[in-house]
């Protein structure tokens, strides 16, 4: 778990920012189990409208049903609360041990009166804030809602959901991160083929005894999972996990496919068979297209593969495919030649999605070719120069230094156009600007990042 202090209501400012930086809205109503519902709506109780626009700081007084208890301790109990409309989150409620089993069960009506407060984004009742502390009321009823089913992993669209209880399906773990201590918080980054968030196994919630902590500690890179949880938000959007299920693994080829070892050993001219994921879209003209592919080893740029602008369209970012052509290479960069004349190049989508995480690396480091058509990102870089397209639209490129070595980079108006972010941003860069940048790293007799995000360093 990552703890914090209570806030004070002389913070309340601070958090309404954090809150603000995750998009607080009000969700659409969740979906209900068949339940027994209050017989009369408690009194001087807010909507749920009016909870998620109440500021930190004020008092707020909410009805929900417990659908999730966090953790007791020190007479206090952290609890997940949702009504018909959306969700709460209940820190540090002061409450006995026998309170804790009895009026916080699950399903339990309660009224809750208290500050409202927010931690990185979080909002959330707080319980024991000095000389405001929370009281709770039992209310008449029992309700426990079905989870919401999500379809994206887009943090701004997750974090109107907050509190509440949702589920995925089809995610593929893109790495782990195994408790420090046994029995400790377990994380795990997710993917859907576009985004990546970071999910929590949260030992307070769900034990080191309980099935989904267990299933957890087995996950590896490339596991597909359906998984189900409270939405959270560190920062982001982040489930709390209650229940995971291992559906195969994304990262598993068929025998004729080369492992990316083999592909890097195997000759110009030479026949090769690849199955790798889609991780950006560079151009598509006279029925070719071009394309960043990445497994979980290495990354491959296939240059003009036979497709239609239909079949074009579905090799969406994530997509995983196979790929039989010719291997060859141009100015050092390392390609599958889609057009070879009387060695077409043939692809075939495969089921499965992934996204590769941006790997951090040095502009002076001696191995940096072997990043060849990775994503990657530096950091702290300054700008020397930046020289403006000759046309309209056209490719800018820019020198970039970290004291010790100067590269060349580019924006390649083909796989970022004029109307992009990217470009837009680098044409306002000047020299001296200190930058960290993110993109495909190719090669042009030496190497040159193909940039997709820049953002200034302010100091």
């Amino acid at each position: 778990m990552k703890f914090k202090n209570l806030f004070s209501v002389a913070l309340a400012a601070v958090c309404v920012g954090a809150l603000a930086s995750c998009g607080e809205t009000a969700p659409t109503t969740p979906t209900e189990a068949p339940t027994t519902a209050p017989t009369t709506a408690p009194l001087n109780v807010m909507s749920y409208q009016e909870y998620v626009q109440a500021a930190d700081g004020t008092d707020v007084s909410i009805a929900g049903y417990v659908q999730a208890k966090q953790s007791w301790w020190s007479n206090k109990a952290t609890v997940y609360l949702m009504d018909d409309n959306g969700g709460y989150f209940i820190y540090n409620l002061p409450c006995t041990q026998e309170a804790f089993d009895t009026d916080l069960a699950i399903g339990n009506y309660i009224k809750v009166d208290g500050l409202k407060g927010s931690w990185a984004g979080m909002a959330e009742v707080l319980g024991s804030e000095s000389g405001a502390e929370a009281t709770y009321e039992v209310l008449e009823g029992n309700k426990v809602y079905q989870a919401k089913a999500m379809n994206t992993l887009n943090s701004d669209e997750l974090v109107k959901y907050l509190s509440q209880k949702v589920s995925f399906a089809e995610l593929t773990v893109v790495s782990v991160e195994l408790p420090s201590q046994t029995g400790g918080d377990i994380y795990y980054d997710v993917t859907d083929g576009e985004n990546i968030l970071t999910f929590a196994v949260e030992s307070y919630l769900t034990s080191a005894s309980t099935e989904v902590y267990q299933t957890a500690m087995t996950l590896k890179a490339g596991d597909t999972i359906s998984a189900e949880g409270f939405m959270y938000c560190y920062y982001s959007a982040q489930l709390h996990t209650t229940a995971m299920t291992i559906t195969g693994n994304v990262f598993t080829k068929s025998a004729e496919a080369l492992t990316y070892a083999e592909y890097v050993a195997t000759a110009d001219g030479a026949d090769v068979v690849i199955e790798a994921f889609v991780q950006g879209k560079q151009s598509w003209w006279d029925n070719k297209g071009t394309f960043y592919l990445a497994d979980q080893d290495g990354a491959y740029f296939v240059y003009e593969l036979p497709c239609t602008q239909e079949e074009y369209n579905q090799l969406t970012v994530g997509t995983k495919i196979k790929v039989e052509g010719v291997k060859g290479s141009w100015k050092g960069m390392v390609e599958i030649l889609g057009s070879e004349s009387g060695a077409e190049a043939t692809f075939e989508i495969l089921p499965g999605k992934y996204l590769a995480p941006a790997k951090k690396i040095s502009l002076s480091a001696e191995n940096i070719l072997s990043y060849s058509t990775q994503t990657v990102a530096f950091e702290n870089l300054t700008v020397v120069s930046v020289s403006l397209p000759t046309q309209d639209g056209g490719d800018i490129y820019y020198e970039v230094t970290d004291g010790t070595t100067t590269l060349t980079f580019a924006v390649e108006s083909y796989l970022t156009s004029a109307s992009t972010e990217v470009y837009q941003a680098v044409l306002a860069l000047q020299a001296g600007d200190k930058i960290n940048c993110e993109g495909f790293l190719y090669v042009y007799e030496n190497a040159q990042l193909h940039t997709t995000s820049v953002s200034k360093v302010t100091e």
